[in-house]
């Protein structure tokens, strides 16, 4: 499974504007343009904004898109096939309940002898992302400040790698991946990395930081 002589060319070019819109307000705009070899190119803009409407109080917020291309070893590890006993097995196509019934000519019968692939895949894509983030900051007094922020982040068509048993029981999804003769029989299920669905990842951030002078120093929390 190792990687060698693989390289791949990537060149960007980026563009930032810093608008102050007025004295309490700065609106930040920026875009990159990246070429990668082999995935073509992508643009991702992203825009940031700084409001302070008292002395003491600054509302922030940003949003923007990403994108990551699949690593070496996501495109080109070597392909492992292991042999599936296919014990407790049934085919996912003619037994949707996944449960083996025993009795002979049912299509619930456990399946036998098929492979399992894993390792690199050479057709992959890039995940895609859309994140942004707001909060304030507050300080009313030199000695005390506390700041909020919210934040989502989600990506689409996530690199990933998943077990047999995830695939047998969303095949409506991953049929494809299912290899068959010509009598329509299992003889591989490819495991290896895919795009595959979204993860969306949300948060609340809290800090409260205060401090006085104290026994000829200062003391802060």
């Amino acid at each position: 499974n190792s990687v060698s002589n693989s390289s791949r060319d990537l060149k960007a070019a980026d563009v930032e504007f810093h608008l102050p819109v007025f004295k309490n307000l700065d609106i930040n705009l920026a875009g990159r343009h990246d070429r990668y070899d082999g995935f073509g190119s992508t643009t991702n803009p992203k825009a940031t904004l700084r409001w302070a409407p008292l002395d003491s109080l600054v509302v922030r917020a940003s949003a923007g898109t990403g994108f990551r291309v699949p690593t070496f070893n996501q495109l080109y590890n070597g392909v492992t096939q292991a042999i599936t006993t296919g014990a407790g097995i049934v085919d996912p196509a003619r037994c949707p309940t996944l449960q083996v019934n025993p009795t002979p000519g049912s299509p619930c019968n456990a399946i036998t002898g098929f492979d399992t692939w894993s390792g690199g895949r050479t057709d992959l894509q890039p995940e895609e992302s859309r994140m942004g983030n707001i909060g304030f900051v507050w300080q009313p007094v030199p000695q005390f400040s506390a700041s909020v922020d919210v934040w989502d982040i989600q990506r689409e068509g996530t690199i990933q790698t998943h077990t047999l048993s995830t695939f047998l029981n969303n095949y409506a999804l991953f049929s494809q991946y299912f290899l068959r003769d010509a009598s329509g029989n299992i003889v591989d299920v490819d495991t290896r990395w895919v795009n595959t669905g979204e993860t969306r990842t949300r948060g609340l951030e809290v800090s409260l930081r205060g401090g006085s002078n104290a026994l000829g120093g200062r003391i802060s929390a």
